[in-house]
């Protein structure tokens, strides 16, 4: 039901009528200005006499029977700053009246007549407090001041607008003043978790700012710039780096590393940048070697006769350590690893030949059978174990013949050809030439 509303004096003797206005509505005064009146002037509620605010610079009256209490978006939101200093930003939903906020070192909520009186839940004094005039539907911002370092803090606030109505406290979700001076690092540790992975580590004192690290082949510590940069001592860049966040609430900061080479040895470095830009002091690992986790890969399998009992085997590596196993049998079928490793064919017999040689580079490795029978059909077959007890695949050659003997009848004065390269008059017949 509307209501009327007047501009009074200072004495109370209504000056004019205004408006008849419902709840919570609002008129503008303009063009009725209130010095046209003399000051100080006061509009109020004809019926009730209850006071109505001019709540902005247009000079809008609000009727004084506003019943409709302001809500503050949840959760407000409380910022860290500085070692001693936040932020606060409250929203509210009403034009009008006064916030009233309060910083204390308990989540729980105090009351609204405690807030109002810049106390805690307890009634102990906050440990700073406020209140912003509101003008405007809009967000309101704060910046208690005087904190403890390291502190964590909550902000709590209440909303009473023209009319005294309060809104319900709402508090925010806690911040963490800064730590005095520096951040110290400390515990650093720098573990391989694979063939080219690695978890890092590393503690602070501080949870705020960023903590940098890098990954290199020194144990050698590079510069804070350089650490920042991704780079090794040398200026280099390093072989895995990155930064992030530092942990909240302040303890152990992990960091996951990849794209390393295997069996390669590495130092992690660290150093964690505050907000304040204060950069701490640098650590570094105690060191990994990463393992080797890929087998060797044999190519070009070559398996040659060189007589009757005789041939000569190769293949090519590309791993640079460990042992050649080698077998020679009468099947083209491949033994399994495992078989090849104990001197044994497909079948779980033993080769004609076999054996194994350490090896030291990469490229060709040579071998020579022995043992075997003239005019018989053989294959050589090969696998590498390397360092790390990675097994390659296996790798068999296109095969071989192995040399035979055989009985010409030559007729006398016959010009022939051995296998020596030389050329032979035989004076006979009935000789027996070894032809391989």
């Amino acid at each position: 039901m509307a209501r009327p509303v007047s501009i009074v004096d200072e004495g109370g003797r209504p000056i004019t009528h205004i408006a008849d206005l419902d709840a919570n509505q609002g008129v503008p005064l303009t063009p009725v200005d209130p010095p046209l009146y003399g000051e100080p002037v006061t509009v109020v509620d004809d019926d009730g006499g209850a006071p109505v605010v001019l709540v902005n610079e247009d000079f809008t009256i609000w009727s004084g029977f506003d019943t409709t209490a302001p809500i503050l978006t949840s959760p407000l939101i409380d910022i860290t700053i500085s070692e001693t200093t936040g932020s606060i930003s409250i929203t509210t939903d009403e034009g009008n009246g006064t916030i009233w906020w309060v910083v204390t070192q308990s989540a729980t909520q105090p009351s609204v007549a405690q807030i109002e009186a810049g106390q805690d839940h307890t009634s102990s004094p906050a440990d700073d407090n406020g209140s912003i005039l509101v003008s405007a539907v809009d967000t309101y911002n704060a910046g208690p001041s005087g904190l403890t370092a390291a502190t964590t803090y909550w902000a709590h606030a209440f909303h009473r607008d023209a009319a005294s109505n309060d809104s319900a406290v709402v508090s925010g979700d806690s911040f963490t003043t800064l730590t005095a001076g520096a951040p110290t690092l400390s515990l650093p540790t720098d573990v391989q978790t694979g063939g080219t992975t690695a978890t890092l580590t590393v503690t602070s004192d501080e949870a705020n700012g960023v903590v940098y690290w890098v990954v290199t082949q020194s144990a050698t510590q590079p510069t804070v710039a350089q650490i920042k940069a991704g780079q090794d001592h040398t200026g280099a860049a390093g072989d895995a780096f990155g930064n992030a966040a530092a942990e909240s609430p302040a303890g152990v900061n992990t960091f996951l590393v990849t794209g390393l080479a295997e069996k390669v040895s590495y130092f992690g470095h660290f150093v964690h940048t505050d907000l304040e830009l204060n950069d701490s002091n640098r650590v570094a690992g105690d060191g990994f070697t990463t393992p080797d986790v890929t087998p060797p890969a044999l190519t070009f399998p070559i398996d040659t006769q060189t007589g009757q009992t005789t041939a000569d085997l190769s293949v090519d590596t590309d791993d640079d350590d460990g042992t050649l196993y080698w077998v020679v049998t009468q099947a083209a079928t491949k033994p399994s690893v495992a078989q090849i490793k104990l001197g044994q064919d497909h079948t779980g017999s033993a080769a004609d030949d076999s054996g194994n040689q350490t090896v030291s580079a990469t490229g060709t490795q040579n071998a020579s059978a022995t043992g075997l029978t003239a005019g018989t059909d053989y294959w050589a077959h090969f696998m590498h174990e390397d360092a790390a007890t990675n097994q390659s695949t296996v790798a068999t050659g296109d095969g071989f013949t192995t040399a035979i003997l055989a009985m010409f009848i030559v007729p006398e004065g016959l010009m022939v050809d051995l296998q020596d390269g030389n050329m032979h008059v035989v004076p006979g017949i009935g000789l027996w030439i070894n032809r391989s």
